[in-house]
């Protein structure tokens, strides 16, 4: 909890210094391009997260990696905090401060098939004239659903798949009282 309290308030000043220079999307990018390489890559996360390596050369080590000095300074400042294990967390809070500014929604839709791009096209307008927003649509592919679509806007979701629906049968029919007919 504490952790996330921190990383939003990380991300909210970063966010600001990035719109006041006019930065927010090279930061965006930068940032964005960074994260993945670290989650992607076991050896960069042990250097980077490692407490006997110093400082200065866990940012000499970024500054072969990263582009733009805002997103630079802010790695060496989170770095020099000791709070740089927060960066996946400050970074999806970035995203979120940037996405509520623009007018921006994020969604998920997830089926046990790739979806026509057409359905997608079709998705977005009509998420957007329901939220009188711009939708961003991630399209996430899930054999575990088995047929359906679980959408998820923010902290909602609709979750129509069949594996939901056979999960529900599955728990009523557990609460259902034995014994109802047949013999003694």
């Amino acid at each position: 909890m504490l952790d996330s309290v921190i990383a939003r308030r990380y991300a909210r000043a970063l966010y600001k210094l990035s719109y006041a220079q006019g930065e927010v999307a090279r930061v965006m990018d930068s940032l964005g391009d960074f994260v993945r390489i670290f989650a992607e890559r076991e050896d960069l996360r042990r250097v980077l997260t490692h407490p006997a390596v110093a400082a200065e050369n866990k940012i000499n080590l970024i500054k072969k990696i990263v582009e733009g000095q805002i997103a630079l300074d802010f790695l060496r400042f989170i770095i020099e905090k000791g709070r740089f294990s927060l960066l996946p967390l400050i970074y999806d809070e970035f995203l979120r401060v940037y996405r509520d500014d623009a007018g921006i929604v994020a969604a998920e839709i997830t089926s046990a098939l790739p979806l026509a791009d057409d359905l997608k096209k079709r998705l977005v307008a009509v998420l957007g004239r329901l939220t009188g927003k711009r939708v961003e649509l991630d399209a996430v592919v899930d054999g575990g659903v088995i047929g359906g679509l679980r959408l998820r806007i923010g902290d909602h979701v609709v979750d129509g798949t069949l594996a939901a629906r056979l999960k529900d049968m599955e728990e009523t029919l557990a609460g259902a009282p034995r014994g109802t007919g047949g013999a003694p």
